[in-house]
């Protein structure tokens, strides 16, 4: 801060090479590309993983518990249901089921 490093005189330049900008244009251009390789190689892949389409699941059956989403409500008032039919479709996967909450089957 006032000019001096561990009792001596700092210098005045750190650095003793002559500046050019063709250089430092190269040094900024291989810079660039070293972040965005590893960008591309590191987190590129991760942000897009859809592991639900390719990991299969066990299907929803009878007595399961589910959340029901009401959109109306905060989330800290969605209520718990119970399944008490589940129909699963060509495929095999149940896309349909009927849910008791609250006395009422939806």
């Amino acid at each position: 801060m006032i000019g001096q490093l561990g009792g001596k005189i700092a210098p005045e330049s750190v650095n003793a090479t002559r500046f050019s900008p063709r250089n430092r244009w190269r040094q900024i251009q291989e810079l660039i590309r070293h972040v965005w390789h590893r960008w591309m190689r590191e987190y590129l892949p991760h942000i897009g993983l859809r592991q639900k389409w390719f990991l299969s699941t066990e299907n929803m059956r009878k007595g399961d518990a589910v959340l029901v989403v009401d959109l109306q409500a905060p989330r800290r008032k969605w209520h718990v249901g119970r399944i008490q039919d589940a129909y699963p479709g060509k495929d095999g996967h149940v896309r349909v089921a009927d849910v008791l909450s609250e006395g009422k089957t939806m």
